[in-house]
Order: structure tokens, then sequence, then C-alpha cells
């Protein structure tokens, strides 16, 4: 009986106690901040959007056999990531050029024989950030970037030239 006097005795609260329990109305009220008051993609300072458009890809210095291989509404992944790039909307082949010396000094374009260009107009859905376009919400895409892409028939490397106004 004595036992039960003393543990039913008024317990005092030590400084533990205290910093334990400002700590758990310090964690909800920031639960409460975040998730009724401020806007998420504010809060972040990102603005997305997905947008359709089309972006132009070259492929330089490559045989008969690869410019054939390419087809309208192909699918066109990036082969290190698997993420889809789009469909090809648009196939162009060229003759390769390339820049060659004449004897006496002066500079030309020589087609090469048996050599294409192949531009691809490929169509996407890409997200719009305030850094850039990205495809599949991944894939970072700018003029110049070079890509690693795989179609049902070509593995190859291409370049993008041109980022076309969304539709």
């Amino acid at each position: 009986m004595a036992y039960l006097e003393v543990s039913m005795k008024k317990k005092k609260l030590n400084i533990i106690d205290i910093i334990v329990i400002i700590a758990i109305f310090a964690i909800i009220g920031v639960a409460v901040l975040k998730f009724a008051f401020i806007d998420k993609k504010s809060g972040l300072g990102v603005t997305q959007a997905y947008k359709d458009l089309e972006y132009v890809v070259v492929i330089n210095n490559v045989r008969s056999m690869t410019a054939e291989a390419f087809h309208v509404d192909d699918k066109v992944y990036d082969e290190k990531k698997g993420t889809y790039m789009g469909k090809i909307k648009n196939i162009e082949i060229n003759p390769y050029k390339t820049n060659e010396i004449k004897n006496n000094g002066e500079f030309v374009q020589a087609e090469k024989t048996g050599y294409y260009s192949v531009l691809l107009t490929i169509e996407s859905t890409v997200v719009d950030k305030d850094s850039g376009y990205f495809l599949s919400g991944t894939l970072d895409l700018k003029i110049n970037s070079e890509y690693e892409i795989v179609t049902k028939f070509v593995k190859t490397t291409v370049k993008v030239t041109d980022v076309l106004a969304e539709k």
C-alpha cells in the first residue's frame, strides 16, 4: 500500500519532458504550414507544365543502310536511361558534305560518296520548367546536346539542332 501512495504522488516536469513537448508542437506546426498554407510550386521556386513540341536532331556521316532504317512514327528512346524521347514525324536525308582543302588552299564543301546526313523531326510531350524543357520529366532537351538513341531498327548518336515552337 505504501508503494501505491508513493507512485500516486504528483510528479514534477523535468527539462527533458518540456523539450519533448516543445519538439512535438514544432513538428505539428511545420506540418500544418507546409500542407495547409504554402503553395508547393512557389515554395520550391519551380513552375512546370506539360507541352507538346517538336525538335530536330541530326545524324551525320552515316551510310545508306542507317539512313533508310528510320521510319515515320518510330518511337525514339534514350539508350542510356531508357527514357522515351518522342515519335519521328519527318525524315530528311541529304548527302553528307565535308569541308575539304583544295591544292590552292581554298576551302570547299564536297560530298562524301555513300554517306548521308539525316534530319529527324521528333514530336514529344515535354515538361516545361524554369530551367528548360525535359523529356519524360528527366532528360534535359537543349540545342547542341548529344544523345545515344535507339529505335526499333537503329542505335546511333544524334545532336539536337533545333527546338520548334510548341503546337
